[in-house]
């Protein structure tokens, strides 16, 4: 049997979007005998029955790190199998399987910092080349996919993302602490995701100030996350803010659940997602969520979500404003969205990949 080779791209990163997929599909593969990781990072001594033999050098230093796995790639056995989930290098000319999560950087440029725009532009569609098939997270990722790089429908495989078990609806208990941790207030609206722009924060601020106080009725709005070091800059601190926003900063995994259990609701508004974890996390809390028409949200949400324009700041205070004030609304949508959280599965998604990959060698 064929060794299935991870590219490591995650031990050392903050778990959110990629890092995350990464980790979730890694750590269901790696059971799998003839499945193993690559990596530089000697640390994480809870997979090195599962890491493959590199010098042991300054894994921080991104230029060795490479080196290191592009050498060892190259004197690995023909039929070793390469798996990208999160990173495009080392290259491997054969026996090699790609992640592509969306096509942003094709389709907005302007969102990214002009070194990222052409190391994405100048490597993706010379690797994709030698991919033996073409892993994607959602059917509009696909079309992109197809759109950008002409590559063939049959050899792109759509896997949707899961959602973690430790996302479920919390006590009252787990929610007082968290939000005695951030001084957070008794009812708010969440918004977490990183301050980059497609994640529309400018809009939501907007249609948060245009509220009258009143239709408020004493919620916050808490901005939770942190700022990715490849998106062109957008400074909070330049956007006009009222003193019932909170910007908590990243939270870590473990307390997100009771952040989603304690709001009164989630929005994303979004102007484009690959795929989107946060509504999903946030509606197997048991929270009502509001997410964009656009791209790729509407797969995941379903018909469990209220819809908005991400471009129309009245339609994002339409929405905020429902939650807030219709409690059946709240839970209608509180149900469904359990139902459809139930449907995405990081198990499903990592048999997939490997099914899919061992049928193909």
């Amino acid at each position: 049997m064929a060794k299935i080779i991870i590219n490591e791209s995650f031990l050392d990163k903050k778990l959110t979007g990629i890092p995350r997929l990464s980790y979730e599909i890694s750590n269901r593969l790696l059971h799998y005998k003839n499945v193993c990781l690559l990596t530089t990072n000697k640390d994480n001594h809870s997979l090195k029955n599962k890491t493959l033999s590199l010098p042991k050098r300054n894994y921080h230093n991104k230029a060795i790190n490479l080196y290191d796995k592009q050498i060892f790639i190259n004197n690995s056995d023909r039929n070793d199998i390469l798996l990208h989930l999160g990173s495009m290098l080392p290259v491997k000319k054969n026996n090699m399987y790609v992640t592509i999560c969306d096509m942003s950087v094709f389709d907005h440029p302007e969102w990214f910092k002009t070194s990222f725009i052409w190391q994405n532009k100048i490597i993706i569609p010379k690797i994709v080349k030698y991919a033996k098939k073409i892993f994607t997270i959602s059917e509009f990722s696909k079309g992109q996919i197809i759109k950008h790089l002409q590559i063939e429908d049959k050899n792109i495989i759509v896997f949707p993302c899961g959602v973690s078990e430790i996302f479920s609806i919390k006590s009252e208990q787990s929610i007082k602490i968290i939000k005695y941790k951030y001084n957070l207030p008794s009812n708010y609206i969440l918004f977490l995701a990183s301050l980059e722009p497609r994640k529309n924060l400018n809009n939501l601020l907007k249609a948060w100030n245009s509220i009258n106080e009143d239709k408020r009725k004493n919620h916050a709005l808490v901005i939770a996350g942190s700022k990715g070091d490849v998106f062109a800059d957008q400074n909070k601190n330049t956007l006009k803010t009222e003193s019932d926003i909170i910007f908590t900063g990243y939270i870590d995994e473990e307390e997100l659940p009771a952040l989603y259990s304690g709001a009164k609701g989630f929005i994303y508004p979004s102007f484009y997602e690959g795929f989107g974890m946060p509504p999903l996390e946030a509606m197997a809390c048991g929270t009502p969520t509001i997410v964009s028409e656009t791209t790729s949200l509407p797969e995941v949400v379903g018909n469990a979500s209220l819809f908005i324009n991400p471009y129309d700041v009245k339609t994002i205070m339409d929405a905020i404003h429902i939650i807030i004030n219709d409690k059946n609304k709240r839970a209608e949508l509180s149900k469904k969205g359990i139902l459809q959280s139930k449907k995405f599965n990081w198990d499903n998604a990592a048999n997939k990949i490997y099914n899919t990959i061992t049928d193909n060698n």
